[in-house]
């Protein structure tokens, strides 16, 4: 039972329970509980959980002992969720221009929004009785293809909580409003080629120069330690960065990628895992025209690894 999460979230009832203050106690155990593991274990019924400032020290002992005791009467405990590509902490009130961090004109690889994260935002607490316990922040919109850096943030409420940032590069390309889709993917390419000659060149020994973080940024891309997530619909556009996977050995996640099912064993072949909305039930465009709640089942089933987001 290693693999489970420190933080687990109780359905209905019992979590309301644990976002009023049980949870804040020094010891804290869940009895009667149907849990899902997510791990090889399954599901353990009358299960009973055992936690001590935050972490999980027992599950199933010989004995409960703690300082507080929920009776979850059935209900179902699971690992905290991971909520992904979404602006919480980031957007107050979509409306409001004021209330809006997560896009900058301006942006390009450099530009880290994590550092407008709002621990304290009044949308969090909700996402948190929803179980959700980290997300995946991201950056959106701008004159560039490059949005900038995700962040993995904690939905702890605390102005503290750890933050885990430059977590993975974000990049939309596409359908454009103005100018050719060919033009966005040639960007990438030649960013991707300029910064590979870059990093093969050897330094000169008089050469003190600090690399700047974009230098950092795609360093890091292309020996595939950070992920380019790279915002996609058209069956076709996803083949064409499959290509720049396999030239560039990258870490490839595509996201949306509403057409990927048309596509989908190429996909599996390369092992390029798929965030998408499985509540996306009608193109939006054309290139998202095989849009359809069918998608994520048909993806795993060919074996893409496949992870779910709301978006945001």
């Amino acid at each position: 039972m290693k693999n489970l999460s420190r933080s687990f979230s109780l359905s209905l009832v019992a979590a309301g329970l644990l976002a009023s203050g049980a949870a804040n106690a020094q010891s804290l155990a869940i009895i009667n509980a149907t849990l899902h593991t997510a791990t090889e274990q399954g599901v353990l019924e009358n299960a009973s959980i055992v936690m001590d400032n935050g972490k999980i020290t027992a599950i199933n002992p010989q004995q409960v002992q703690a300082d507080k005791v929920i009776d979850a009467n059935g209900k179902i405990v699971t690992p905290g969720f991971i909520a992904s590509i979404n602006q919480l902490g980031l957007v107050e009130v979509s409306a409001v221009a004021g209330s809006r961090d997560a896009g900058e004109e301006k942006a390009g690889i450099d530009f880290d929004v994590s550092l407008a994260y709002n621990a304290h935002s009044s949308l969090i607490p909700y996402a948190r009785k929803g179980g959700v316990t980290r997300d995946v922040i991201t950056p959106h919109g701008g004159d560039s293809i490059f949005s900038g850096l995700a962040s993995v943030v904690d939905l702890s409420g605390d102005l503290q909580g750890d933050i885990q940032k430059q977590a993975a590069l974000v990049v939309y390309l596409g359908e454009r409003s103005k100018g050719s889709r060919a033009f966005t993917l040639q960007t990438l390419i030649n960013k991707l080629e300029e910064h590979q000659t870059k990093a093969a060149k050897k330094p000169k020994k008089d050469d003190d120069s600090t690399p700047s973080t974009e230098d950092k940024v795609m360093v890091k891309v292309l020996s595939g330690d950070m992920p380019l997530v790279v915002g996609v619909s058209r069956a076709a556009d996803i083949i064409e960065l499959l290509k720049v996977k396999e030239q560039f050995g990258i870490n490839l996640v595509l996201n949306g990628a509403q057409d990927a099912v048309v596509v989908k064993e190429q996909i599996a072949k390369a092992q390029v895992p798929v965030i998408m909305s499985a509540m996306d039930s009608l193109p939006s465009s054309f290139d998202s025209l095989h849009a359809s709640l069918d998608n994520a089942a048909a993806l795993e089933k060919a074996g893409v690894k496949v992870i779910l987001t709301v978006g945001g």
